[in-house]
Formats: C-alpha cells, sequence, structure tokens
C-alpha cells in the first residue's frame, strides 16, 4: 500500500507527517516544483472546503455513517464531533436592537479603531527606532537572502 492509500484509509497524523516528509525528501522533484504542488493542493482543498452543496452531503454522509448521531465519534482513524450552529444562525439573521446595545457596539467600534491607531503608531515608532540606530538589535543570527522575501502563488484562470 503506497502513503496515499494509506492516508485515504487512515488519516492520522502520524501517516500524514510521514507522507510528507518523504514527499519533501523526494529528491526527484525540484523544491519549486513541489511547492507549487503543495499550493495546487491547497487551492483545490480551499474550493472543496467552500462548496456549500459538498459540506451539506459531508454532514449528510457523517449522520448516516452515525445513524443520526451527534455525539463524537471515531471514523478512519479521526476522532470527528460535531458543534452546533444554532446560535450562530440566530446571531446572524437582521435584529433591531436597544438604544443600550447599539451603544455598545460603538463604544466598542470606537476602542478597537483607537487600538488599531495606537498599534500603528507604535509599528512606526519601532521603525524609526531601527532606521536611526536608536533599537539595538538582539538577534544574532545573519538574514539570509531567503529570509527577505516570501513567494505568493497565483493560479491562471485557465
Amino acid at each position: 500500500m503506497n502513503d496515499l492509500q494509506i492516508i485515504k484509509f487512515s488519516p492520522t497524523k502520524l501517516n500524514m507527517e510521514s507522507f510528507v516528509a518523504q514527499y519533501i525528501e523526494d529528491e526527484s522533484i525540484s523544491p519549486l516544483n513541489k511547492y507549487l504542488n503543495l499550493k495546487s493542493i491547497e487551492y483545490m482543498v480551499k474550493i472543496a472546503l467552500a462548496d456549500k452543496p459538498f459540506r451539506d452531503s459531508v454532514k449528510e454522509d457523517y449522520l448516516s455513517l452515525t445513524n443520526g448521531s451527534t455525539d463524537r465519534v471515531e471514523i478512519m482513524g479521526t476522532e470527528i464531533k460535531t458543534v452546533s450552529q444554532e446560535k450562530k444562525n440566530v446571531l446572524a439573521k437582521t435584529y433591531l436592537y436597544s438604544d443600550k446595545v447599539i451603544e455598545q457596539e460603538r463604544e466598542i467600534d470606537r476602542l478597537e479603531f483607537e487600538l488599531k491607531c495606537k498599534k500603528d503608531t507604535l509599528n512606526g515608532a519601532r521603525l524609526m527606532d531601527i532606521n536611526n540606530g536608536t533599537a539595538v538589535c538582539l538577534d544574532t543570527k545573519e538574514d539570509t537572502v531567503t529570509d527577505s522575501f516570501n513567494l505568493i502563488v497565483k493560479f491562471k484562470a485557465e
């Protein structure tokens, strides 16, 4: 049984970590190609998980496997529990609240804005200290070229 089959039938953390370690160590694929393959998989997973009909079918399948139970179960080496969406669904509806609640919301919005402004000011002061030499770097490790950038992968529409 290859690693993909192991993950398909028993997706334990250990199996997945082992699969990833073997994939990363595989010298037949360049590191950039491995990275692009992983980003492709990440994108496919994002699309699949965003598909509401798919998620609904997963929930229906779960209910059929558990005979309608929403208790915690173990399936294919994974532990699955359900989380109630009732409170979230109730709060997602539109309501007209009392003046007291509206005032509290406004106060929170104002405080969040003030906090954001203070964080921005602090970051600016930190950069000024770094740029004018006032700040002392405590890291002894030298930056490498790869520390200076990250890769952003965008897939073509075609």
